[in-house]
Order: structure tokens, then C-alpha cells, then sequence
């Protein structure tokens, strides 16, 4: 059920224009944390820090990427 919940709000986000990367990210991070939180103890709290990145860092990252493959 949460799954479908996700996927539905993806999607949403995904056709809406306005909300564009930015939000496709937002809802996959939110997902994430949702997943994490399903875990208990140590595997909770190390699930939460790999999904700590903000989006300027995710954006960030990305351009770091693409410039070394073009090399």
C-alpha cells in the first residue's frame, strides 16, 4: 500500500512542470526516509544517513559526473 502511495505521488510530481527535478527528488528522498523508518536500531540510523544529501549537493554531484565523462 505504501508502495502504490509512492509511486502515485512520483508520478504527480513527475507530470506536474512546475515541481520539475527538484520535486521528483523531494518525493524519492521522502520514500527513502519512509523505507527507513520501517527498520529498527542501528540499520534505522545508518539507512537515514545515506539519505542525508541535500539537493544542492545531489545537483552538485552530478555536474561533477558529467564533467569527468565527457573527458
Amino acid at each position: 500500500m505504501k508502495f502504490a502511495f509512492g509511486v502515485a505521488v512520483m508520478l504527480l510530481v513527475a507530470l506536474t512542470p512546475s515541481c520539475g527535478s527538484r520535486g521528483v527528488y523531494d518525493v524519492l528522498r521522502f520514500h527513502q526516509d519512509q523505507r527507513c523508518l520501517d527498520l529498527r536500531g542501528a540499520d534505522r540510523d545508518r539507512c537515514l544517513q545515506q539519505n542525508e544529501m541535500s539537493y544542492d549537493e545531489y545537483q552538485r554531484r552530478l555536474k561533477e559526473r558529467d564533467q569527468e565523462t565527457e573527458r
